[in-house]
């Protein structure tokens, strides 16, 4: 019951109080101490005509404070059920007989009127009574509704179903003083799914959402006991171990999680492959307190996910790296406003001539402490807190303005190419800023080539649609890491893209006879039947690139030519290679 509630019942009783005093100063006035000079019968009548003048407009006021009470609270939705309305019906039948009692005595015989008249009060006493319980008892189950709503609401994650944090650390208090008494460790394992929000961005909240609630289902359907999974908040699940035996057994439990996600999840109609990331602390091992372990299992996962799709039980040195990764992150954002990135280039080779047909921008950054970091180090962290936006631009910025530079420096002109971000394939007229960028430069748009990964195709018609933008400006576009991804082959002949690029993984062992060999024949033999060129990464050897030149690849980049190139290095090598080539 809310403060208006409380003011309009707490006037209506006062005026009914006020009614009652009236009634009783009245009475004992008129009736005199020795009982003389008024007999009981018009002292009943008395008194039934102050009930049918005083009684009734407390009644009134008493039923329509109830009643409006009840509208209120019902249009609030603060009563669940309309029981508060049988009372009132009740409340106002007793008042009708006390009405009728007192209109039907005749006066003629005063012990009848006396009965008639003490029916009446007691049907009117009794309607009050009944009132006034019914009030109390709508603010009494409204805070209890109130509290158990608050009690209850955090308890359950509204998403997925899943038990939430809070209800985690209830139970994982609980659990640990009952492991204590066994003297049996439990685990707590934290899990996040990997570039969730890469995914997010990519594909929606919604598609979010629902992959969220996919995940959840899977692991409830796949563990010992669905009521120890729990959901952390955002994409973070738990879950709690029991009596173990060893922590070899918990980490066991960690690998069929991680194994649960091998096979696609299936949503609107298209498949999804996803991976997590998995981090174990073990009690008392690693805490004896709640929070503790949840911080290290947290800090075990942070660990995982450095390399992704991997698990790692918590030991003292990861608090360090987290620290570390905490203060790289405040470094990122000075590195941006002071210009700390720089850029390397890696050619790209024309394996029919020999000849330098471009070459690949890959950012690195000049730390001042650490010194040159490689993008592995820090590309991972800009993908999650957003910065990936801002880097992303620096590097087509100043790729372009490099590639012209070269070009009013009397080099050939070759092409320049540039990996954008997932983030970046889904910002805001994407077209437009690169136009914007090539304007800029002067950098003639047939010498930029983006590079995308198969899975940012993954909502088709939008990749369809940004492709087809991006091509308007007269840009090549490549995908990188081809066969690494999930992408459907069937709409791979609806991007408007102009090459791919097979993943070094793919050619690492491609002269070893397994089947990195076919996995290579394949991908050039379907790129040209698409018409499509095909560049190959990580050649380091002689016998990959023989391998790599009977199968009509016509481009190769890696470490058999060099590693990747300062800026101020490249023009000298690149006239070098020229004239031996």
């Amino acid at each position: 019951m809310n403060r208006a509630d409380k003011w309009t019942l707490a006037a209506a009783l006062g005026l009914f109080a006020g009614v009652l005093f009236l009634r009783y100063k009245l009475v004992t006035t008129l009736l005199p101490s020795d009982g003389h000079g008024l007999t009981v019968h018009k002292a009943l009548e008395f008194g039934a005509a102050l009930m049918q003048s005083g009684g009734v407009a407390a009644e009134a006021v008493l039923l329509t404070a109830c009643l409006a009470i009840a509208v209120h609270s019902a249009i609030r939705g603060r009563i669940k059920r309309p029981w508060f309305a049988p009372r009132i019906a009740r409340v106002m039948l007793l008042f009708l007989l006390a009405n009728l009692l007192l209109a039907i005595g005749d006066g003629g015989n005063d012990s009848v009127n006396a009965l008639v008249i003490l029916s009446a009060f007691f049907f009117r006493l009794t309607g009050y009574i009944s009132l006034i319980r019914g009030l109390y008892l709508a603010s009494s189950v409204q805070e209890s509704v109130d509290v158990n709503n608050h009690k209850t609401a955090p308890d359950r994650d509204e998403l997925t179903g899943l038990a939430s944090r809070r209800e985690l650390q209830e139970q994982l208090q609980a659990e640990m003083a009952r492991a204590a008494q066994l003297d049996k460790p439990l685990a707590l394992i934290l899990m996040d799914i990997d570039r969730f929000k890469t995914i997010n961005d990519a594909l929606g909240h919604s598609f979010g959402d629902s992959l969220l609630q996919a995940v959840s289902q899977r692991l409830r359907d796949n563990v010992n006991r669905a009521d120890l999974v729990y959901r952390m908040g955002g994409d973070e699940f738990a879950l709690l171990v029991l009596d173990l035996a060893s922590t070899e057994a918990a980490e066991l439990q960690a690998e069929r999680l991680m194994g649960l996600f091998d096979a696609p999840i299936a949503l609107g109609g298209a498949e999804y492959h996803i991976t997590i990331s998995v981090g174990l602390s073990f009690f008392p091992e690693d805490g004896q307190c709640v929070d503790l372990l949840i911080k290290n299992a947290d800090t075990a996962m942070y660990a995982a996910k450095i390399h992704r799709n991997e698990y790692q039980s918590y030991r003292p040195e990861m608090t360090r790296t987290t620290q570390d990764r905490l203060r790289l992150e405040s470094d990122l954002r000075k590195a941006l406003e002071t210009e700390q990135f720089t850029l390397a280039y890696q050619p790209l080779v024309n394996l029919a001539t020999g000849r330098i047909v471009g070459v690949e921008a890959l950012v690195r950054w000049q730390h001042p402490q650490r010194g040159l970091l490689p993008p592995g180090e820090f590309i991972p962290i800009t993908e999650e807190n957003g910065l990936i936006l801002p880097l992303g631009e620096w590097v087509l910025l100043a790729a372009c303005k490099q590639n012209k530079a070269w070009q009013e420096a009397g080099m050939p002109p070759i092409r320049m190419s540039v990996n954008l971000s997932m983030r970046q394939f889904r910002q805001h007229r994407l077209a437009d800023r690169i136009q914007s960028i090539l304007e800029q430069t002067g950098m003639p748009p047939e010498y930029l080539e983006l590079e995308i990964t198969e899975s940012m195709t993954s909502d088709v018609e939008f990749a369809i649609h940004t492709l087809a933008e991006l091509k308007a400006l007269g840009v090549q576009i490549s995908i990188d890491d081809f066969g690494t991804g999930y992408s459907s082959l069937g709409y791979l002949k609806r991007f408007p893209v102009d090459k791919l690029k097979i993943d070094r993984s793919f050619v690492t062992d491609l002269t070893e006879g397994g089947s990195d060999a076919a996995i290579v024949s394949t991908i050039t033999s379907m790129a040209h039947q698409l018409k499509l060129k095909v560049t190959a990464e990580g050649v380091e050897n002689d016998e990959q690139l023989r391998f790599l030149r009977e199968r009509k690849c016509e481009e190769a980049q890696g470490y058999y030519f060099t590693k990747p190139i300062p800026a101020n290095l490249f023009e000298s090598w690149y006239r070098h290679h020229s004239q031996s080539a």
